[in-house]
């Protein structure tokens, strides 16, 4: 049942003014890693079509971004497991394939992907939304597909700024997504899993990965200022959200950097993301591609944790990390 999968279509082709997208981010090696974020999607609303939409960062230097259209018609979906196809190009939990030739922008490639870290599921928590999965006509869901995942594999790339193949194994991806009517009128979105610790982490295993949703979300006829997110480390998922009872802290918004501190169960976090303008990417409005907005897939995360309970402390720095700043937001008094 794909209510509780949200990795998989929730859609289908027949309605109106829908979009459902799937972000793909990969992160090569360092010491200047290349991420390489791709979002096979369906924009359903005046002029229907699938698309591609590839953002491209090597260090703060090199930002660039492309959007693929496609007929409607080659976008194969699947209703039971994360499988996605446009075209000649595929996704799945098991990795993308990307044959992508235009003028003066070609990728083709395989990326692989192992040990996937899927968002667990149950009957009071559908995915990363909780009991908010259950509302009907929310303006934009959110599903979380892999926090962390190990990659492998070659990426031919020819863009305007990059003309080299682009070696991916040894780096680390990242899978969510997104479906509904529109992004919302203002958001505040970051995401990290590409973290260096900054201090000796004796008991720290494995990935570290971290997002953070903040927005404003129509309600009954008014809005309110919602936030999710998770923290995953030591291989557990650590969530917050407002409908878990977490408590954000000190929510700053400045013309570099977003900092603020949030408090959950079993964990208590400080973030300070750097910014920088990143590229331009496509975004959806009653379910038609037309808003632009600016993503960053290569800003800076700075994430400081205490589990508390445990004793244990990890600092760690991201300079691969996903940030997105989308109009003035605040959280609620």
């Amino acid at each position: 049942m794909a209510l509780f999968y949200p990795p998989s279509f929730q859609g289908n082709l027949k309605k109106k003014q829908y979009f459902e997208g799937w972000y793909c981010k990969h992160v090569s090696p360092e010491p200047i890693p290349t991420t390489l974020a791709v979002i096979p999607g369906i924009s359903l609303g005046q002029d229907s079509h699938s698309f591609i939409q590839v953002n491209i960062s090597r260090g703060p230097q090199i930002a660039e971004s492309r959007y693929i259209r496609f007929p409607l018609t080659a976008a194969a979906l699947d209703t039971k497991t994360f499988r996605v196809s446009i075209g000649n190009n595929h996704f799945s939990l098991g990795g993308m394939e990307l044959n992508i030739s235009e003028p003066d922008f070609e990728l083709s490639g395989t990326i692989e992907y192992h040990n996937p870290r899927e968002y667990p599921v149950s009957l009071g928590r559908p995915g990363i939304m909780g009991p908010y999965r259950y509302v009907p006509a929310m303006e934009c869901y959110h599903g979380l597909v892999s926090a962390h995942h190990e990659l492998g594999g070659t990426m031919s790339m020819t863009t305007p700024l990059i003309q080299e193949p682009v070696h991916f194994t040894g780096g680390q991806g990242y899978i969510e997504k997104d479906w509904g009517k529109s992004f919302p009128s203002s958001w505040i979105w970051m995401q990290a899993n590409s973290f260096t610790s900054s201090e000796n982490q004796e008991h720290q295993q494995g990935p570290v990965s971290f997002m953070l949703s903040v927005a404003r979300i129509p309600w009954i006829g008014k809005t309110f200022t919602g936030f999710l997110g998770y923290l995953y480390i030591n291989e557990t998922y650590y969530p917050f959200a407002t409908y878990t009872g977490a408590v954000f802290h000190n929510l700053a918004v400045f013309p570099d950097r977003v900092t603020g501190r949030i408090m959950g169960k079993g964990f208590d976090l400080e973030f300070t993301a750097l910014r920088d303008d990143g590229a331009e990417l496509t975004a959806p409005e009653r379910g038609n591609m037309t808003r632009t907005i600016k993503e960053s897939v290569a800003a800076s995360i700075e994430l400081g944790v205490k589990l508390t309970g445990q004793g244990d402390n990890y600092r760690g720095t991201s300079r691969a990390a996903g940030l997105e700043v989308s109009g003035d937001i605040a959280l609620d008094s």
